[in-house]
């Protein structure tokens, strides 16, 4: 008898074990399929928020993924001196940058990078702004202009 497929969604990875959560059995911990990974331009395959197929045998503990859904965007980051990516998290809708005006001081090269992680990953950037009170309301204008006329 063929084993049955069922799905979930990686919620966690713990030491190269991954925690879904599943229709079926609720949170269940499973392990991966040894060849899933054999082509792949990313250093960790599986991210929190992949859905993923996987199967499970009745007195097994562990399930075992065997298939990852595609991905309808991604978080990711390159890394110093490897070639691969590492996927931070996926199917992602929205990303909400929080950045405070003041105390600390307003970044803008770590926002752009975010915008760019978020956009270049099909991610919807929504920019946070806080402690706008602590500063004039035209360097708060000064700031976040350049992002609303972006569209951001």
């Amino acid at each position: 008898m063929a084993p049955i497929n069922y799905e979930g969604m990686v919620i966690c990875r713990i030491k190269g074990f991954y925690q879904l959560e599943t229709v079926d059995f609720g949170p269940l911990l499973c392990k991966v399929k040894g060849n899933l990974f054999e082509s792949s331009r990313y250093d960790n395959q599986i991210a929190v928020g992949d859905q993923v197929l996987f199967t499970k045998e009745q007195q097994d503990d562990v399930g075992l993924i065997h298939t990852i859904k595609p991905k309808k965007s991604i978080l990711s980051r390159s890394r110093v001196e490897k070639s691969a990516e590492q996927i931070l998290a996926a199917n992602i809708d929205t990303m909400f940058i929080v950045a405070s005006i003041k105390s600390p001081p307003f970044r803008h090269n770590l926002v752009l990078r975010l915008l760019i992680a978020a956009i270049s990953g099909d991610i919807q950037p929504i920019i946070v702004v806080t402690k706008t009170d602590l500063t004039s309301s035209h360097k708060v204008e000064d700031v976040i202009t350049p992002y609303k006329t972006s569209g951001i």
